[in-house]
């Protein structure tokens, strides 16, 4: 016999409307609109408080319909969200790739489908999930979202929680649950106000409940966050500090080719300047030192004659990028390398860059020679083995090189090193003067939130800063692009960096990745079971025999 008229067999089918019909389309322009509103979201705009309503448009428009429209609407606003939001994809492969324009533009739109799936996986199992009990949609979508941060594999991570970077009350969360764990309340929060403004239009009288909730988390989160504040601030000054001196080159992947004696002369001149103010020891940034001329075997600093030496007019140990090589090699056989010059110029610890940008830095899946004469103007570097930690003095630091303080995973293994603080060496020059360096910045304060440690930015074109455990950023200095403008001045600050306890361990520390696997559980449970009772609600209805 068929199903009855409204039975959950037959609601999907009943509600859903094609894209053509007015509804439809309707909700293709509440999926656009919502990728308008996550973009405006990022830290470049000060309109972080849309984060709270940016994800509304796009859950109307998938409720009530199929879980294959679903993720429709959902690959919609994702993939419009990363089209737009990383705008600086197409100059980057044109640039730097010398991929032609026709070429580059279907890269970026590769890019952007890929990535769109973080927005189209979670509505579709929410949706899902919401066809068999409608009040799950509460929890199901920041479940669904979060184990698709965890699951999906990303050229450049996507976190939610970014876009609360520049609030820090409202990511102290992150050292119980991780940034995931903060982007899961982000959408349990949209989720709600949207539940509480159709109860105002549908149930006015009934309202204050709906409403009550999202404005009592809204309040909660800060309050916990100042406190928590607080009390990390409290940990700070009694823990001993080292003034850490930052050097910004401020040169660009042309000027460095172009200029290297200049570029390594204004970092040597920085660095001079910047220990007169008290630097107890300095940071450069990633590859900054603009020679390939360091071994793998190299044991000193060059000598005074030679103008590949590092240290001129300053004393202070530093850690510095370089790029390191094998005596005798093949020409790829190179690493993006943190290395330590003491004092005296001996080296100490080194440590490899362990995640090389895919097609930009490291050629995966193909020939190494064959990439390399293909696309002259790319680079293939040997990834490293482990994380690791740079020890100066007392302290240990814990190097992230480029994109490795997007990855908490990668984060929370160095940090489990014992390390005194965190370390991000970039390299932002090949983005020119876009959102995609403020978006970094963004993303990285987490990572010192998670681990409450402190974590020092040296980045070659800006911004370079530095982040406390409490995740307040200080000492920002400017985004450069000296491709485009010409030369520039170098930059930098001294920090006063408390030398965190190494061996305490946040809860996200030592249970994040137990975390984010309950949180990938939870989901195919869910969907598990929705699965079963849609199996079990066809067979009641199926023809017998």
């Amino acid at each position: 016999m068929p199903p009855p008229s409204g039975s959950p067999a037959t609601q999907t089918l009943g509600n859903a409307e094609s894209p053509r019909s007015p509804g439809g389309r309707l909700r293709l322009l509440a999926a656009v609109a919502s990728s308008a509103l996550i973009c405006l979201c990022s830290p470049a705009y000060p309109l972080w408080w849309l984060s709270f309503i940016a994800w509304i448009p796009l859950i109307w428009a998938c409720e009530r319909v199929s879980a294959r429209r679903a993720f429709g609407y959902g690959w919609l606003t994702g993939t419009l969200t990363i089209l737009f939001g990383f705008a600086w994809v197409t100059d980057l492969l044109q640039t730097f790739g010398g991929l032609p324009t026709p070429f580059a533009l279907l890269g970026h739109g590769l890019f952007a489908g890929y990535h769109g799936l973080m927005w189209a996986l979670p509505m579709g199992c929410a949706a899902a999930i919401g066809q068999r009990r409608p009040a799950a949609l509460v929890w199901a979508l920041p479940l669904a979202w979060g184990a698709a941060e965890v699951l999906l594999p990303q050229v450049f991570e996507v976190h939610m929680s970014y876009f609360w970077s520049t609030k820090p009350e409202w990511i102290q969360t992150a050292d119980v649950v991780g940034s995931t764990g903060v982007g899961m309340l982000m959408l349990l929060l949209n989720v709600l106000i949207y539940r509480a403004a159709q109860s105002i239009v549908t149930e006015p009288s009934r309202a204050w409940k709906p409403i009550a909730v999202p404005v009592l988390i809204g309040v909660a989160i800060p309050s916990y966050g100042a406190l928590r504040m607080r009390q990390v601030e409290t940990a700070m000054e009694n823990r001993p500090h080292v003034d850490i001196g930052v050097v910004q080159g401020n040169f660009g992947i042309k000027t460095r080719r172009a200029h290297r004696a200049q570029a390594l002369s204004s970092l040597q001149r920085m660095s001079a300047e910047l220990e007169a103010q008290g630097a107890q020891m300095l940071v450069w940034g990633e590859t900054s030192y603009p020679y390939s001329r360091f071994r793998r075997d190299t044991k000193r600093d060059f000598p005074h004659k030679r103008r590949y030496r590092v240290r001129r007019g300053f004393e202070a140990p530093l850690i510095l990028g370089v790029v390191t090589r094998k005596r005798k090699g093949r020409p790829f056989d190179v690493w993006n390398t943190a290395l330590v010059l003491e004092s005296d110029g001996t080296v100490g610890d080194l440590y490899d860059k362990n995640y090389p940008l895919w097609f930009g830095e490291h050629a995966p899946f193909v020939d190494p020679a064959w990439y390399l004469a293909t696309f002259p103007n790319a680079s293939h570097i040997t990834r490293g083995e482990e994380p690791g930690a740079l020890r100066v003095g007392d302290y240990t630091f814990g190097p992230l090189i480029c994109y490795e303080d997007l990855l908490p995973t990668f984060t929370r293994e160095t940090a489990a090193l014992g390390v005194n603080a965190l370390l991000a060496m970039n390299n932002e020059s090949w983005f020119g003067r876009t959102n995609a360096q403020i978006d970094h910045l963004g993303l990285s304060t987490l990572r010192a939130v998670e681990h409450r440690l402190p974590l020092v930015r040296a980045v070659n074109a800006g911004p370079s800063a530095y982040i406390t455990p409490a995740g307040v950023t200080k000492h920002r200095t400017p985004v450069t692009d000296s491709d485009r403008d010409g030369l520039q001045p170098p930059d930098g600050f001294v920090a006063s960096v408390p030398m965190m306890d190494g061996t305490k361990r946040t809860l996200y520390g030592r249970f994040g990745g137990q975390f984010r696997f309950l949180v990938c559980v939870a989901l195919a449970v869910a969907l598990g079971l929705t699965l079963g009772s849609k199996r079990r609600q066809l067979g009641r209805y199926a023809p017998r025999h």
